[in-house]
């Protein structure tokens, strides 16, 4: 039981972008509706950055009711002993060895996760499995992409899969439903899931859109779409089902 005065957290470690032409530094940023979509639920987000000392990241991470990780660029593919397809976007290395490390703490001290997009993926990774680095390689499978060109927005109005959830999963429980519809941003995904995790959802084709953790007491989700970026039941009840671990 959580003692009163303190305020269930949760450890988002940010994105990382380098700016053309920029030579000062790089940015260190989480997206507004990550952020958003736990404050309306009481919980509140701590922010780490690669830059920390990995004492302050410890403080941090120990002092943490959860962790979530949010989309963003390609994982470097020598973190699950591939060679980097030639369109893998692997910009935030600093990043990735701090995301996995998160992971496997919180699955070892079971603390919630929620990966969205890349921390699906990342949580896939983490536990020693691989990925598809580019979804449009594989004979059969429709468009999961967001469209070259296109920006975060195009979330909000792109076309959704249906997903396909698998029955006596946790998702299948916090969703209440055989189907669902999502949104879709991204190329690659996961290929083979690693210990301790198994499918809970996916698209026709064959992505993976949930995976989640053995453990049907512990609370260990990935999403594939991006739910931060729906306004719809799907989003609504995940991220209560998350805030609700956070704070149990």
């Amino acid at each position: 039981m959580h003692n009163t005065l303190h305020m269930p957290n949760v450890l988002i470690p940010m994105a990382t972008r380098a700016l053309g032409g920029d030579r000062v530094g790089t940015l260190h940023f989480a997206r507004a509706p990550y952020v958003w979509q736990l404050v309306e639920r009481g919980i509140e987000p701590v922010l780490v950055s690669s830059l920390l000392t990995s004492d302050m990241i410890a403080r941090a991470y120990a002092a943490s009711d959860g962790l979530l990780c949010m989309g963003g660029g390609d994982l470097d593919a020598r973190w699950y002993g591939h060679e980097n397809h030639a369109l893998n976007d692997r910009a935030e290395p600093e990043r990735d060895m701090l995301e996995l490390a998160l992971i496997r703490m919180a699955i070892a001290d079971r603390k919630p996760f929620l990966g969205i997009c890349r921390g699906m993926q990342a949580l896939a990774v983490a536990m020693g499995g691989s990925l598809y680095q580019h979804i449009p390689d594989i004979p059969g499978t429709e468009e999961h992409g967001i469209g070259e060109g296109n920006g975060y927005d195009a979330l909000l109005h792109r076309r959704k899969h249906v997903v396909r959830i698998a029955p006596y999963t946790r998702v299948r429980s916090i969703l209440g439903a055989d189907e669902v519809h999502m949104n879709s941003g991204h190329h690659q995904a996961v290929a083979s899931l690693g210990a301790g995790l198994r499918e809970a959802g996916a698209t026709a084709d064959g992505v993976l859109e949930f995976i989640e953790h053995r453990d049907p007491g512990y609370f260990c989700v990935g999403v594939q779409g991006h739910p931060e970026a729906q306004d719809d039941p799907v989003a609504r009840r995940l991220f209560d089902a998350f805030s609700d671990a956070v704070a149990g």
